[in-house]
């Protein structure tokens, strides 16, 4: 039986509920530790071996070793990080299912799992406001019937991870110009032997994987988005279609920052609640 309005802010304040989302948000942060890792291992450090080439002589042992780690890294962390995503996705299809009162598919089932992670989170955020787990979907529905209500808090879903991703990607391009230019008027500038430049092949294989991330999440949002206006969504069978898309857009390898989530957090509340 569908939830109503009134029924999904009382079940999505519960304890219970408020494990859950505890729980997926820790695993989400484990997922973006990952990625950061990788990004340090093969961008940054390889951007910074090309850099000191430039200006002095690097042993051939500690490029060897570096080509290593980034081929390890490459390899081993993409998949640690997958992982950890689909295990917060089906975390968070679990409070969805429990709060809208619909049997999902591909939710969480590892309660032990779940309570790690949820004790984890509270230790870091206990008492942080930009981190409250109360009130998950802000819209109005108190009074809305179990469709509508549920309708509504997924396009609220909707509407704040398309925020989230545009203005996300748009600061990884500006900073990704801002690093290319300042290393091409390097090259440019300076009489450099092309064998310095090796790394360069590393750097540009992660951003072209990051690329291609990005890609796959805009598609990803992109089907939800069309899903949203082309249901009539009162329905359990369109609820259902709307809620797989959602499930898909999370497993989305791009990753928003956290520290991005928390700035923009009330304004993107603000702009979603109607």
């Amino acid at each position: 039986m569908l939830n109503s309005g009134a029924r999904i802010n009382e079940i999505q304040n519960s304890e219970e509920s408020k494990r859950l989302l505890a729980a997926q948000r820790q695993t989400y942060t484990d997922a973006k530790l990952v990625d950061l890792v990788n990004a340090c291992v093969c961008l940054l450090l390889p951007l910074g071996v090309t850099v000191a080439q430039i200006f002095l002589n690097v042993p051939s042992e500690a490029i060897i070793l570096v080509w290593i780690a980034t081929v390890v890294a490459g390899i081993c962390l993409p998949k640690r990080s997958k992982h950890l995503v689909d295990e917060a996705a089906a975390m968070q299809q679990r409070f969805d299912s429990d709060v809208f009162g619909i049997k999902f598919e591909n939710v969480s089932r590892d309660d032990r799992r779940i309570a790690s992670q949820a004790g984890r989170y509270r230790e870091r955020h206990d008492g942080d406001g930009k981190f409250r787990l109360d009130n998950w979907y802000s819209v109005d529905i108190e009074d809305a019937r179990p469709g509508d209500a549920i309708a509504r808090c997924q396009r609220q879903n909707t509407e704040w991870t398309k925020r989230l991703l545009k203005r996300s990607i748009c600061i990884e391009i500006c900073i990704a110009v801002i690093v290319a230019a300042a290393l091409a008027v390097l090259v440019l500038r300076l009489g450099i032997n092309p064998f310095n430049l090796f790394f360069l092949f590393s750097i540009i294989g992660w951003m072209i994987q990051r690329v291609v991330e990005c890609r796959d999440a805009f598609a990803r949002v992109g089907a939800l988005a069309y899903s949203l206006s082309s249901f009539r969504l009162s329905s359990k069978e369109d609820i259902l279609r709307v809620q797989e898309k959602i499930f898909e857009y999370r497993k989305a390898p791009y990753l928003v920052p956290d520290w991005l989530y928390a700035l923009f957090k009330g304004r993107d509340e603000t702009a979603t609640m109607n």
